[in-house]
């Protein structure tokens, strides 16, 4: 686990972000993602930007903050999965890319820790597959099952 520390501007940058999204999807009237309540999209749209700006400050590359493109990657090719909560897993949807890198970032204000990473089709075990309604089936992946960040920076 890489422990990323964030200036009080960086983390500003990433809430606006965050922020940003959450507005322009109840402006274009979409939900949350994958089964998200309303009150938490906010929540995850806000640590989603800071993790996505900590894991590329790491990686030393620019990071856009996009608002309204979710198609793309989201730090060079990479899709970054936030958590806020020590030992929550990594989230890997059904429908998520299966040559796709996920990393899974834990914030912790003013800290991120990068965790680890998977490629999709790693992700997608079986044994991994949970379903807890309303929310439709998703991969859940704890952190000693993730790579380290060191090997994804020297790929």
């Amino acid at each position: 686990m890489i422990e990323i520390s964030l200036t009080w501007p960086e983390i500003m940058l990433g809430v606006d972000a965050g922020v940003m999204r959450r507005v322009y999807a109840l402006k274009s009237n979409k939900r949350g993602v994958y089964g998200a309540s309303d009150e938490s999209a906010w929540d995850n749209d806000i640590n989603g930007a800071i993790a996505e700006l900590a894991c590329a400050k790491w990686a030393n590359v620019f990071w856009s903050g996009h608002v309204g493109i979710t198609t793309a990657p989201d730090v060079g090719p990479w899709q970054v999965r936030s958590k806020i909560v020590r030992g929550h897993r990594l989230v890997v949807r059904p429908t998520d890319e299966d040559n796709a890198v996920f990393v899974s970032a834990l914030v912790q204000i003013p800290s991120v820790f990068l965790c680890g990473w998977l490629f999709g089709h790693e992700a997608k075990k079986e044994q991994w597959l949970k379903t807890y309604p309303p929310k439709p089936p998703m991969y859940f992946i704890e952190d000693q099952h993730l790579k380290s960040m060191n090997i994804l920076e020297a790929a």
